[in-house]
C-alpha cells in the first residue's frame, strides 16, 4: 500500500508520488526518494528499504489508465528469467487503490542517453560491438523462455551500477508477449508495435512476429550505435517510406538519405531467420560494422551465422 502522499489524475491515469511516500508490501517497507522518469507506461521512482541501505527502482502503472495493463507481463517475465545476467532482479511487487508496482534493482543510464554523451554522439567501434554483443545475448535469453520483446532499441538497454557497470540489461517488457503458433491456430493479424526506426519489416506489415524480428531490430540498433550518420531513415516519419527503404536494404540495394548509404546483406540474413552464434559474434559483427562505417557494406562473411526462428 501507499498512504497519503500520492496524487492521481483520474482522467488520464497519471499520478505523482512525493519524496517520503511509504510503500508497504507483504515482504517489506519502502520509501520513495524521487522520480527517475515517466512516460505513457506510468513512472519509475527510486525507493529505499526501511533502513535506507540500498536504492531500488519502483515502476508504477496507474489503475485508472485507459491503456492495457502492462506491468503484469513485465513481472511475469522477470520472475521466469530470474538469475539471467542481462536482466535486472525483481525484488518485490504489489498494488494499492491507485496503482500497481514492481520493485527492481536500480540500473544506470540507457544506451540511447550514453550514446548522446559520446563524441559525435556515436560509440567507438570497440564499445559499440561489445555492447551490441551483450544486447543480442539478452534477446536470445528472452527468447529462450518463449517471449519476444517487440521494441528492441538503445533506450531499452541500460548499464548496471558499480561493479556491474560493464554489464548491459534488457528493459521494458510492456509490449512483450509469447511467440509461436500452436497446432490448429491461425496466424494472427497484429497492430504495429515498437519504435519506427528499429521496427522489423514484418512489424511494418502487421504480420505475426517472432524472435527473428527482435534480431532485425537489433541489427538496426547496431547500425545506429556505431555509424556517425545513423540509420538512413532516422529522420523519416512516414511508416510506408521507412518500410520501402528497409525492403530495399533487404534486396541489397544502397539506401541513402543524402548522407551515407547502407547496403548490408547481414540485415537480409537476419530476416531470413539467421543470427550470430556466440563463438563468431565479434568477428562477423566487426566485418559488418566496418563496412557500415566506411560506406562499403556489401559482402559480409555469413559462415558464422546459423538458423534462428
Amino acid at each position: 500500500m501507499a498512504t497519503g502522499s500520492e496524487k492521481t489524475n483520474e482522467d488520464d491515469g497519471k499520478f505523482c508520488l512525493i519524496k517520503g511516500t511509504p510503500i508497504v508490501t507483504k515482504k517489506a517497507s519502502y520509501t520513495v526518494q524521487g522520480l527517475v522518469g515517466e512516460g505513457s507506461f506510468g513512472a519509475v521512482y527510486k525507493v529505499t528499504e526501511k533502513d535506507e541501505s540500498r536504492l531500488f527502482a519502483m515502476k508504477c502503472e496507474a489503475k485508472a489508465s485507459k491503456s492495457l495493463p502492462k506491468l503484469d507481463v513485465e513481472k511475469d517475465i522477470l520472475i521466469q528469467i530470474g538469475g539471467r545476467k542481462h536482466f535486472t532482479t525483481l525484488i518485490d511487487y504489489g498494488e494499492n487503490k491507485a496503482f500497481r508496482y514492481i520493485i527492481m534493482e536500480l540500473l544506470g543510464k540507457n544506451l540511447s542517453d550514453l550514446k548522446k554523451e559520446q563524441p559525435a554522439s556515436v560509440f567507438s567501434m570497440s564499445t559499440g560491438l561489445k555492447a551490441s554483443q551483450q544486447c543480442l545475448m539478452a534477446c536470445r535469453e528472452l527468447h529462450s523462455i518463449g517471449y519476444i520483446h517487440r521494441d528492441v532499441k538503445p533506450a531499452n538497454y541500460a548499464i548496471g551500477l558499480n561493479q556491474n557497470r560493464k554489464m548491459i540489461y534488457l528493459l521494458d517488457f510492456g509490449i512483450s508477449r509469447r511467440y509461436g503458433i500452436g497446432p490448429g491456430e491461425s496466424t494472427r493479424q497484429v497492430v504495429f508495435k515498437g519504435t519506427l526506426p528499429y521496427a522489423s519489416t514484418s512489424c511494418h506489415r502487421c504480420d505475426e512476429l517472432g524472435p527473428r524480428d527482435d534480431c532485425e531490430s537489433w541489427f538496426y540498433m547496431l547500425v545506429d550505435l556505431i555509424s556517425p550518420m545513423g540509420l538512413p531513415w532516422s529522420m523519416a516519419r512516414d511508416a510506408d517510406a521507412v518500410l520501402a527503404m528497409k525492403e530495399n536494404v533487404m534486396r541489397g540495394k544502397v539506401v541513402t538519405d543524402g548522407r551515407a548509404g547502407i547496403e548490408e546483406r547481414t540485415v537480409a540474413a537476419m530476416t531470413k531467420g539467421q543470427v550470430i552464434n556466440r563463438s563468431s559474434t565479434l568477428v562477423s559483427m566487426r566485418a559488418a560494422a566496418e563496412r557500415i562505417r566506411d560506406g562499403t557494406a556489401g559482402c559480409v562473411d555469413m559462415r558464422g551465422f546459423r538458423n534462428y526462428r
